[in-house]
C-alpha cells in the first residue's frame, strides 16, 4: 500500500475540515434557536469586553441616586432620540413613572411600576441612550425596590428565537441583563405563534453596600 504525500493528507484535512463547518452552517441556519444562543452568548462576549473597559470611576458617576416625578419632557426627548421606544400608559394614574436622576442630578433614564391580573409589581424601563451598557438596569431596579419598599419587581421580555440577529425582537441586552441578575428567578417561559416570552422574579442585590 502507497503512503500519501503529506501534501495530500493536509490537503484532505482541509477540505474535511471545510466540508465540517459547511455541515455546522447549514444545520445553524436551519435551527432558528441554535441561532439565538449562538448570537446571545456572541453579544455576550461583546458586552463582557465593554465593560472591561468602562472605568471604576464613570461607573460611579453614572451610579442611579434618586427617583422624582416623571419629567414627560425628558421622555419626549429620550424617545425622539431613540424612535424604537414605546413608553406605554404614561397617562394611566395606576402606572408609577419616575426619571432616574444620577448622583450628580444627570437624568440617567425612566422606570415604571404597575400591576396586572397576572403580574404584580411589573417593570417598565428606559435607559438614556447615551448611559446604555454600563450595567444601570440592574441598579434601576434595586433603587425602585429600596424607595416603595417593595417585596420584588417581576421582569417580562418577549424575544423572538427566529430572528435572532434583530434586535427590535430578540431583546437579547435585556435577557442577558435579567440572567445576571442576583438571586433572580425564572419563573415562566412560554412560545406563542411569533415570539417567545420569559417572566423573572427579582428581590433585589441583598449583597449591595
Amino acid at each position: 500500500m502507497l503512503n500519501k504525500p503529506n501534501e495530500t493528507i493536509e490537503q484532505e484535512i482541509v477540505t474535511k475540515s471545510a466540508d465540517t463547518d459547511s455541515a455546522a452552517s447549514h444545520a445553524l441556519a436551519n435551527n432558528p434557536e441554535a441561532q439565538f444562543d449562538k448570537t446571545l452568548e456572541e453579544t455576550r462576549r461583546a458586552e463582557d469586553l465593554k465593560l472591561a473597559d468602562t472605568t471604576r470611576e464613570s461607573l460611579i458617576g453614572m451610579k442611579p441616586s434618586t427617583l422624582v416625578e416623571l419629567d414627560k419632557n425628558y421622555l419626549k426627548d429620550v424617545m425622539r432620540r431613540d424612535p424604537k421606544l414605546n413608553m406605554h400608559s404614561v397617562e394611566d394614574p395606576t402606572y408609577r413613572y419616575f426619571t432616574v436622576l444620577g448622583v450628580s442630578g444627570e437624568k440617567l433614564g425612566i422606570i415604571g411600576v404597575y400591576n396586572t391580573d397576572d403580574d404584580k409589581n411589573a417593570i417598565n424601563i428606559i435607559i438614556d441612550p447615551k448611559y446604555r451598557g454600563l450595567g444601570l438596569a440592574a441598579q434601576f431596579y434595586d433603587l425602585l425596590i429600596d424607595t416603595l419598599n417593595l417585596p420584588f419587581v417581576t421582569l417580562t421580555i418577549d424575544y423572538d428565537p427566529h430572528r435572532p440577529d434583530d434586535p427590535s425582537f430578540t431583546n437579547i441586552r435585556s435577557m442577558r441583563a435579567a440572567e445576571k441578575l442576583p438571586g433572580v428567578e425564572r419563573v415562566y417561559e412560554k412560545r406563542f405563534e411569533e415570539i417567545q416570552k420569559a417572566k423573572f422574579i427579582y428581590k433585589g442585590n441583598k449583597k449591595k453596600a
